[in-house]
């Protein structure tokens, strides 16, 4: 494989990228650590809270309007992960727990949830993204350097698992910290791999099969290996990636969609950013809504809005 010369500007910021703004406060204290944030189509925020195996919807307003207990007790593991929501406002949840709960729930907008065949065999479900062309969902396993497909109204199955994918061991925590965030674009799936970091493009094959992944950009090369992470990652109409860095500077950092630049986006956030998501509303396709974690570094569990300066990706 070659690598494209990466032109990594690590602190300079992209102008004219307004300050952030909090649109939720959290508590520490009381394990609400958002971990995962995604919009749906009609601009609805979910917010998934690690430990507590929680998931909670807002209005667009940012008022609760619903909120999910997804394992009691919600031990034995990380707790929640990625979230996902397709067109008719069922959202998707990754669970990261003991083996006789742990997978991908359906929860339904009334509340009510089950978990998707096939998911209980994923070793740490991550991060969740839908292909808009047919409604797969493709699943990231960081610990199984590898991502799962889960066709409409079918069951989960491997979808490939290779060494591009898997990353080196997580510092203090020993177990490997690869394939983390998703996207899906144009016939390909984009995967992060946080602890190198790199970012692996898997075509997707006429069949549905996944095709020869080929690393975009291994930054790990140019900064060296695990010296920050990234995280999640979201798409803007042009193709370029917005990831949540979350381990290294607290920031979302914008590459470029053919690899050749990463910059990132002002200002330093108050806590470790583990995901980003577009809005989807009126007025808000611009924005780009980041879950800070405290857990990982700096001292706000929040949601902050950022301005990407371009629009995000359609949902589903």
């Amino acid at each position: 494989m070659t690598f494209r010369a990466v032109a990594f500007v690590l602190l300079a910021f992209l102008p004219g990228v307004a300050d952030a703004q909090t649109v939720l406060a959290l508590d520490p204290s009381a394990g609400e650590l958002p971990v995962a944030v995604a919009i749906d189509k009609v601009g609805n925020p979910w917010v998934s809270l690690q430990p507590i195996c929680e998931v909670r919807r807002f209005t667009p307003g940012w008022q609760e309007s619903l909120r999910v207990q997804l394992v009691t007790p919600c031990t034995g593991g990380a707790g929640s992960s990625g979230l996902a929501v397709d067109a008719t406002g069922v959202a998707y949840a990754a669970v990261i727990v003991r083996e006789d709960v742990r997978g991908v729930y359906a929860i339904q907008p009334t509340g009510t949830f089950e978990r998707l065949p096939g998911t209980e065999q994923m070793i740490f479900p991550n991060s969740l993204a839908f292909d808009h062309n047919n409604g797969t969902l493709y699943v990231t396993d960081m610990i199984g350097g590898a991502v799962w497909r889960i066709p409409q109204g079918g069951s989960a199955e491997l979808w490939i698992q290779h060494p591009a994918l898997t990353g080196i061991p997580i510092p203090g925590a020993g177990i490997p910290g690869g394939a983390n965030g998703i996207a899906v674009d144009h016939g390909h799936v984009l995967v992060s791999v946080s602890f190198l970091p790199r970012l692996v493009k898997i075509p997707i094959n006429e069949d549905g099969s996944a095709g020869e992944p080929q690393i975009l950009f291994d930054t790990g090369r140019f900064f060296g290996i695990g010296l920050f992470a990234l995280d999640d990652i979201a798409l803007d109409v042009f193709g370029n990636i917005y990831a949540s860095i979350v381990a290294g500077p607290p920031a979302v950092a914008r590459l470029a969609a053919d690899g050749t630049a990463i910059t990132l986006l002002q200002p330093l956030l108050p806590g470790a950013v583990t995901s980003v998501a577009f809005g989807t509303g009126k007025g808000e396709r611009k924005s780009l809504f980041a879950a800070t974690n405290p857990q990982y570094g700096g001292t706000a569990a929040s949601v902050v809005r950022l301005s990407a300066g371009a629009p995000g990706r359609p949902v589903p």
